[in-house]
């Protein structure tokens, strides 16, 4: 069945659902995940057709709704992700450059469950969903599964080391500062965000709750072999170059520093690197597949709806580029977005209508049977 209804409109009057009802509410973001990448919007990996990237949302997918046409506002995660959570589009909530955050005056879903009375968590794993942005608001925990302080400086000793042992000169602070600002890039953050959510739905299960979760690691740099050594191979068992990965989007071996739409980077090399962020998607899907049956084994799966989606894309030169935060293409603007309401009907449809990453916060207000966002934008 395909409609052209909006979100909610869809997900009560096209599935038969009954009136909205008092749930818990999961909400899952993937940050950089492409909707192309996902076996339910019909990617195989290029390299290894019959490993499936995605079985935990694609499952998912069958027991929800898939939105073929949902599309985030930015090609960056500080500005999309403030539209998911305030309601508002970019010019709405006006967060739009780094030194931006969410204006206190702008209600957030993350208040509004906890004013219901619901447990509200919240657990991030970027730079960019960082307190200081406004996104705490309204959690009664929020917390960061990047790693911490001494790690951190753990991993820079041993980085400088390795640098001189190489036969380069040792970093100086200006150097380190750069690639500590990068770090998130390399850190491996799932297990790390599981381990929180997992005590918080253990703590939470006779509660109504609010859960946010933010995985980082499908980002660059594409490094799957630190998460899992089996992923690599699995992806792309025939590969025979050393093309590394680590520092992907700073590497002047990728594209030319000075004229960034001059590709290095071979056609081959450049399908590996592909297939290692399928192999993340992958670590990313099994993190959140455990999530679910943590949901299901509390009993908790027929009163809770769980929300995949992802804050924007990644390109790999399909517009001359890498990365995100560079264009508006829908390569970077096209996310995948999952809804699963408990009880509904026709499950394993598609929706075909125009679903905009800030429809999302008064949608799964009025799933809860609670009042939207007073300012919302979305619908």
């Amino acid at each position: 069945m395909k409609l052209n209804l909006s979100l909610l409109g869809f997900l009560l009057a096209g599935c038969g659902q009954p009136p909205p009802g008092d749930f818990n509410v999961v909400l899952i973001s993937i940050d950089s995940l492409r909707q192309d990448r996902l076996g339910i919007y019909g990617h195989r990996p290029a390299y290894a057709p019959d490993f499936p990237v995605s079985p935990r949302i694609d499952q998912l997918a069958m027991e929800g709704v898939v939105f073929d046409n949902a599309w985030s506002t930015s090609s960056w995660t500080l500005p999309s992700h403030a539209a998911l959570m305030t309601g508002l589009s970019d010019l709405g909530h006006g967060v739009e450059i780094d030194d931006f955050r969410i204006d206190p005056a702008h209600p957030v879903l993350a208040r509004a469950f906890q004013e219901a009375g619901y447990s509200t968590g919240g657990f991030f794993s970027g730079p960019y969903l960082d307190p200081k942005y406004g996104f705490s608001r309204g959690f009664e925990t929020y917390e960061s599964g990047m790693m911490g302080p001494n790690e951190l400086a753990s991993h820079l000793k041993d980085w400088s080391v390795r640098q001189v042992a190489a036969g380069k000169e040792k970093p100086g602070e200006s150097i380190l500062r750069q690639i500590r600002d990068r770090v998130s890039h390399w850190d491996i953050t799932s297990p790390r965000i599981n381990r929180m959510a997992t005590d918080f739905l253990d703590e939470h299960a006779g509660e109504r709750f609010f859960l946010f979760l933010h995985y980082f690691d499908v980002h660059y740099d594409h490094l799957p072999g630190k998460a899992d050594p089996t992923l690599q191979k699995a992806f792309d068992p025939d590969y025979q170059g050393f093309f590394p990965a680590e520092n992907w989007y700073f590497n002047p071996a990728v594209r030319n520093p000075e004229s960034p739409h001059e590709r290095r980077i071979s056609a081959r090399d450049l399908g590996h690197i592909q297939a290692m962020y399928d192999a993340e998607i992958h670590w990313v899907d099994r993190h959140v597949g455990q999530i679910l049956d943590r949901i299901s084994s509390l009993g908790l799966e027929n009163e809770t709806i769980v929300i995949v989606l992802a804050d924007h894309g990644d390109e790999f030169f399909e517009h001359g580029g890498i990365g995100h935060r560079s264009t508006l293409h829908e390569e970077l603007l096209a996310i995948p977005l999952v809804v699963k309401v408990p009880g509904m009907a026709g499950a394993g449809n598609r929706a075909q209508g125009n679903a905009r990453i800030y429809d999302l916060a008064p949608t799964l207000l009025d799933l809860a049977g609670l009042p939207s966002l007073a300012s919302a934008e979305g619908v």
